[in-house]
């Protein structure tokens, strides 16, 4: 159970960076 938790924080927080890294690169172009 905590090892899943923590899997899923993991992951979460990558694809939180995921995101974070396309608004960087494309955020003008997209809210444009």
């Amino acid at each position: 159970m905590i090892f899943d938790i923590r899997m899923n924080v993991s992951l979460l927080k990558t694809v939180q960076n995921y995101f974070e890294d396309i608004q960087k690169t494309n955020g003008k172009v997209a809210f444009n």
